[in-house]
């Protein structure tokens, strides 16, 4: 036991970058809870565990419904709904993410085809992680699936936050370079809760800022900003 907390002491130090952590009570359930997820996720794709959830954006000055951002979605057959804030950050440390990556662009340009033959016109937003932005292969993958469902790839747009692509800045640009050739639009998510600057931003096929809600929740009963 006491090699055991040890080690959660470690991973949790590691993780937040400190140079020391104390085990607290309750580790222990959160870490087995982890363990499990991590496992389980390998399966939730096979086992049809997953789906997406469509969050209408609309424009203000129409009122139309012009896209919808795409949101991944776990149920877990025995811990219930799994909040993705939890089972994506696993993913990205266990190193399933590009697997999660992978089946949510297939499900998402499939469902780009569906609502295509039912005769609606819309564009979908995806999340993509630190991992997917800097990899090589992601505009080949995005090309056949275009390909496969007979999409125009203005129908899809990116989004990444500001943290993952300073994680890797050159090798994000790369890619996100590749993706707008291809006709897809770029934004940046959270702003504002990084470290880049406007001049690095500025570097990037960038055309939307979306802006982190810490800063406009209670915008309309703040003074000053």
């Amino acid at each position: 036991m006491l090699l055991r907390r040890a080690d959660i002491a470690l991973d949790m130090a590691r993780r937040h970058r400190y140079t020391h952590q104390r085990y607290l009570e309750g580790q222990d359930e959160h870490h087995l809870r982890q363990l499990t997820l991590i496992r389980d996720l390998q399966d939730a794709v096979s086992n049809g565990e997953l789906w997406m959830a469509y969050q209408p954006k609309v424009n203000a000055m129409t009122g139309r419904v012009n896209q919808c951002e795409a949101l991944m979605r776990w149920r877990h057959p025995s811990l219930g709904f799994i909040p993705p804030d939890e089972f994506i950050g696993l993913a990205e440390r266990s190193g399933s993410i590009r697997m999660l990556s992978q089946w949510m662009l297939a499900n998402v340009c499939a469902q780009l085809h569906a609502w295509k033959q039912q005769g609606y016109h819309l564009s979908i937003a995806v999340n993509l992680s630190a991992s997917d932005v800097v990899d090589r292969q992601l505009s080949v993958h995005l090309t056949s699936l275009f390909e496969r469902y007979q999409l125009n790839p203005a129908q899809l747009s990116i989004e990444v936050t500001e943290s993952a692509v300073m994680q890797d800045v050159d090798a994000a640009m790369s890619t996100l370079l590749e993706l707008n050739q291809l006709g897809l639009s770029i934004a940046i998510d959270d702003y504002g809760t990084g470290y880049s600057s406007l001049a690095q931003i500025k570097r990037l096929p960038v055309s939307e800022l979306k802006i982190d809600k810490s800063f406009v929740l209670a915008i309309d009963s703040q003074k000053m900003i």
